[in-house]
């Protein structure tokens, strides 16, 4: 569940701790949505388009960006920004501490049009007390003292770390469900064609110091199957 918009939050009002919000897999924006389906609404993108503009409009009008709800970073690209071609995000958890850095903050249009919305409606953002979580592009490579390189993908996240010495102490792949890792030194590359010698198709007992996981994440329903299926591994 995440938090419906406060009404007015400029006449001081505040979250309703006992109204948690409307689950996310319930809430749809229907158009039409009966037994029946028209042949101008099956043949042609008119419902998707309905949709883009109306989830576009709400997230707006909620948070001040299209890209989430208060998601100001780590958005799709535009060719893909489309309900058709997205999975929703069903928490926004971490959301306050991503877009900490990166709201409307220097005095100007952004930061006043920002600041007359918000006085209308807003999404209660969470107070994250200056913490944050800082998103990086993919490692380029990683050097001999420990030190990330990342790949320069020309957004936001990559202007604000590309002066910073970062070190992980951790580093956790997520790559997706290829098995590549071209920024890794020769001598950790092994074959992944054979899964024979895998555990579960995890790790390798010869090599525990290395493991991989692809999970299944579906857009709207079929999430408690899936988890147990995934849980098993």
């Amino acid at each position: 569940r995440n938090p419906g918009p406060i009404l007015l939050p400029i006449l001081g009002r505040k979250p309703n701790p006992n109204e948690p919000g409307i689950p996310i897999d319930v809430s749809r924006a229907n158009l039409f949505d009966t037994t029946y389906v028209h042949q101008a609404l099956r043949n042609s993108m008119i419902l998707w388009e309905y949709y883009n503009y109306y989830i576009k409009a709400l997230l707006w009008v909620c948070s001040g960006t299209t890209s989430g709800m208060d998601q100001w970073v780590g958005e799709i690209s535009q060719a893909r920004h489309h309900p058709s071609k997205i999975f929703f995000n069903k928490s926004m958890k971490v959301c306050p501490y991503l877009s900490l850095p990166y709201r409307p903050r220097q005095p100007g249009p952004s930061l006043w049009l920002y600041a007359l919305r918000s006085a209308f409606v807003q999404t209660p953002i969470p107070d994250t007390h200056g913490r944050q979580v800082d998103l990086a592009p993919l490692p380029k490579r990683i050097n001999e003292s420990g030190v990330v390189e990342f790949v320069d993908n020309g957004r936001p996240e990559y202007d604000r770390l590309k002066f910073r010495t970062i070190q992980p102490d951790v580093i956790v792949l997520c790559t997706g469900y290829q098995q590549t890792f071209p920024f890794l030194d020769n001598t950790h590359k092994t074959s992944t064609h054979h899964l024979s010698s895998y555990v579960r198709g995890i790790w390798r007992r010869d090599e525990p110091a290395m493991g991989f996981i692809g999970f299944v994440r579906p857009s709207l329903g079929a999430i408690p199957p899936l988890a147990e299926m995934q849980a098993q591994l």
